[in-house]
């Protein structure tokens, strides 16, 4: 489309595209950020999937379509927990067994877990979003000086709104025994940390070792371990250009900062770059939703004409701003 109407940038355009991100993106998006750290090449700006449009309704207590740009990513630490206790046949059973000690554990780590915090990212896209929320919520957000307790509170009881002002906790393997008659000597779980921009790999590690503390338990992290990026400003020509290009593909949405909840290959440049943005100009119905790393994954054909047109028109007018 740029070469048909004879377009020529002001500025290098470079199209980076890495081949693991699924798996970490080690191999690729973080070779290519080394390789252009190597070189002395940064950027304005990086733009990556992440965010998208939300359906009306689909966000409890918000009446409107809301375009969410990552301005930032949520950090990752798996760990595999092992507790130790008694083994031995079923019929003589101790008085505390390793799986039942792994599932006090358990409890303390879903009861008691991070705080949740209003951070300024979160607190912007309340405060954007607040116009198309019940008067109550309206109220809440308004007064967080006073209110701040119960508006987190109310947060943290849904899943989505939970995620956004909280270090997440997810309990998601777990090993015991092989036979119904025999008791396990050891029992291992593997717990999932999301981790909220302001908390850190430190802090996660200091939480499950004050949840373990009186068992025998051997921690080990696993899988890719990663703290939270950084926030990039909003005050950017780089955002600015998002917001008109969602005005001209979503009129009737509202553009807000966000935070990304999953994991992106965005979080690499880092190294190149302080302005880096998370947005895909989608809005998926709930098929598209539940298609998402499933069978018959798919994205329809409007939704992949509205990605193209998205970045011709940053590409068309980043100088322009």
């Amino acid at each position: 489309m740029l070469s048909r109407t004879k377009h020529t940038s002001q500025r290098d355009i470079y199209l980076a595209f890495g081949f693991d991100e699924e798996v970490g993106g080690q191999q690729g998006a973080a070779k290519i950020a080394e390789y252009f750290k190597s070189k002395n090449i940064t950027f304005d700006a990086v733009y990556d999937e992440g965010g998208l449009i939300l359906e009306k309704g689909s966000v409890t207590g918000i009446s409107s379509d809301v375009a969410v740009i990552g301005c930032g990513e949520k950090g990752f630490l798996s760990v595999k927990i092992k507790v130790r206790g008694f083994g031995g046949h079923s019929s003589m059973p101790p008085t505390e067994s390793a799986i039942g000690k792994a599932a006090i554990i358990m409890q303390r780590l879903e009861s008691d877990q991070m705080k949740p915090v209003m951070t300024p990212l979160i607190n912007q896209f309340f405060t954007n979003v607040g116009g198309s929320m019940p008067f109550i919520n309206r109220m809440a957000i308004a007064n967080q000086w006073l209110l701040k307790p119960v508006l987190l509170s109310q947060l943290t009881k849904n899943n989505s709104t939970n995620a956004l002002v909280r270090t997440t906790t997810a309990l998601t393997m777990m090993k015991g025994s092989d036979a119904p008659n025999v008791l396990s000597p050891e029992v291992e779980f593997v717990v999932n940390f999301r981790l909220l921009p302001g908390n850190t790999v430190k802090d996660v590690k200091q939480h499950i070792a004050e949840v373990t503390k009186g068992f025998e338990v051997e921690i080990e992290e696993i899988d890719t371990v990663k703290e939270a990026s950084a926030v990039s400003p909003t005050n950017t020509k780089a955002f600015k250009l998002i917001e008109s290009a969602i005005k001209e593909i979503h009129p009737s949405a509202i553009a807000t900062p966000y935070l990304t909840v999953g994991a992106t290959d965005a979080y690499k440049y880092q190294i190149v770059s302080k302005n880096i943005y998370r947005f895909m100009p989608i809005k998926i119905n709930n098929a598209e939703k539940q298609s998402i790393h499933s069978t018959n994954e798919y994205l329809s054909i409007e939704n992949y004409m509205k990605m193209i047109h998205y970045f011709e028109y940053i590409m068309r007018n980043y100088d322009k701003q």
